[in-house]
């Protein structure tokens, strides 16, 4: 990025989350290998919304804004000045910004955090640099197209990388200074879900066929948000889990399993394409066998693999992000 055009990104740094909100667009839309419009799918079909890659983190900032988890009130009346929410939206919003003004000026970062998103900057801009923003028909040129496709599964693995690694290392800071603490019990369960489902989602199998449907890398996170099963609660704190919770678990892993066994055995992804036919059955046996899993495995079985992702604990997924001793010892640097 050039430095006329890092003034947007300002916005990151705003006491304001909608501002916040609008620099998170900016910044991941400047990189993106493609901007298009279509009908809102998540809610909505009276409006046209850009389509663009990492428009994922947009929609759950703006989960976060409309269930008054993060508010221009912060501390939502408490003596903090956060609550958990707003700690780690503003802090990841101040990476996102320190990224880059370092990436515009040619720089690195001693924060791994921070590296990898300028990592994910200049993959992008190193695409547009040289190919443009990718129109969707172009998609469809047969010598073009591989070349596209790793380029997408290459942004695809940084996106995760720099994404979870700001954000675990942002709730890993919230809970040392107690405002994980400061949540009610039952959100902060669901603060930890939230950590284990961001962990699990990002090793998904992603399949770019060759052939018919051309599915984009988007929307994934926003269908987990507003739909199914496994929706987000739109109440601030979360709720009390209802009396039915076992009954539900396993309404839930009964639904997963006639869905694998819907894709698996009738070529349809209904997660990855929204019901679009697709040649992706092996990707989806693998997965399944690398789980160990069967379309007639118990009901227990799929609950702990689907419905509670392999249990992981969030000192296990720590581990993962933040793994080098010196990266705790250095701290939080929250200034820029």
């Amino acid at each position: 990025m050039k430095d006329s055009q890092l003034e947007p990104l300002e916005r990151l740094l705003s006491s304001s989350p909608k501002e916040r909100l609008e620099g998170i667009r900016y910044w991941y839309k400047q990189v993106s290998p493609y901007v298009f419009k279509w009908f809102d799918i998540f809610g909505k079909l009276s409006f046209v919304r850009d389509y663009y890659f990492g428009m994922d983190v947009e929609l759950f900032s703006r989960w976060e804004y409309d269930t008054n988890r993060v508010s221009d009130r912060l501390g939502h009346g408490t003596k903090a000045k956060y609550n958990y929410w707003a700690y780690v939206n503003r802090h990841f919003c101040r990476d996102l910004y320190q990224a880059a003004v370092l990436q515009a000026r040619d720089a690195h970062s001693d924060e791994s955090r921070v590296q990898y998103l300028i990592d994910y900057l200049n993959a992008g801009k190193a695409w547009r640099d040289r190919e443009g923003q990718t129109p969707l028909l172009k998609r469809w040129r047969t010598k073009w197209r591989h070349r596209y496709n790793e380029h997408i599964h290459h942004m695809l693995a940084l996106f995760w990388r720099s994404h979870n690694t700001s954000i675990v290392y942002w709730d890993w800071q919230a809970r040392v200074q107690d405002y994980y603490n400061a949540e009610d019990p039952v959100e902060q369960r669901f603060i930890n879900g939230v950590i284990i489902r961001l962990d699990f989602v990002s090793d998904l199998p992603f399949h770019l066929p060759h052939h018919r449907n051309m599915m984009l890398p988007i929307g994934l996170i926003g269908e987990f948000l507003n739909h199914g099963p496994l929706k987000y609660p739109q109440a601030y704190p979360a709720p009390e889990p209802r009396d039915m919770l076992n009954d539900e678990q396993g309404l839930t892993a009964a639904l997963l399993q006639h869905y694998f066994h819907f894709f698996t055995h009738r070529r349809f992804s209904a997660v990855f394409t929204w019901w679009i036919p697709t040649p992706a059955d092996k990707l989806y046996h693998h997965m399944m066998a690398k789980h160990q899993l069967t379309i007639d495995s118990p009901q227990p079985r799929w609950i702990r693999e689907w419905v509670q992702p392999a249990q992981k604990t969030i000192e296990e997924i720590e581990q993962r992000y933040l793994n080098t001793d010196d990266h705790r010892i250095q701290g939080a640097r929250t200034n820029i």
